[in-house]
């Protein structure tokens, strides 16, 4: 008799089980809604403490959303190539160095550079673990779980309380 290969195994315990790694998934959500709220306050903060016009904050603002806009389409062929965890490892890797290329990179054009790229090592963690999520979640329970997700997620941006 043939032996199920892991990938199979895994299915299955996650068939029976699904809740660790709803658990971890939702738990990479978070991390990227904190992370998200916590990196773009305090890089308009920096940009403002620079003297930095306000039209070039806002922009610097905007660019998460337009990097992530160009690309989401590689985002499949990326996780692809490399795997789920992979991808995930390599771009928190990625966003990690970006975010301490922050104080010593003077030049604020390249500021926007940075800004695109970190998007990826942000973006990418959030959509594998939405995916990941959609795929684990019973589908009586589906709602609920992305619900949570989503408050998870969220729990990084608050209005501010001055």
């Amino acid at each position: 008799m043939n032996e199920p290969d892991d990938g199979a195994r895994a299915g299955v315990i996650a068939a029976t089980n699904p809740w660790p790694g709803l658990a971890a998934a939702i738990s990479a959500a978070t991390i990227v809604g904190i992370t998200y709220g916590g990196v773009v306050p305090l890089l308009s903060l920096n940009l403002e403490h620079l003297g930095v016009d306000a039209v070039w904050n806002g922009l610097m603002g905007a660019m998460p959303s337009a990097a992530m806009i160009c690309l989401s389409a590689f985002i499949p062929l990326i996780v692809t190539r490399l795997g789920a965890a992979r991808a995930v490892y390599a771009s928190t890797a990625l966003a990690s160095v970006i975010l301490l290329l922050f104080p010593v990179v003077t030049y604020v054009p390249a500021w926007f550079v940075l800004r695109f790229l970190m998007t990826l090592g942000i973006g990418l963690p959030w959509i594998v673990s939405e995916t990941w999520i959609n795929a684990l979640a019973p589908a009586e329970k589906r709602g609920t779980v992305m619900g949570f997700m989503a408050r998870c997620s969220a729990s990084g941006f608050r209005p501010d309380r001055s």
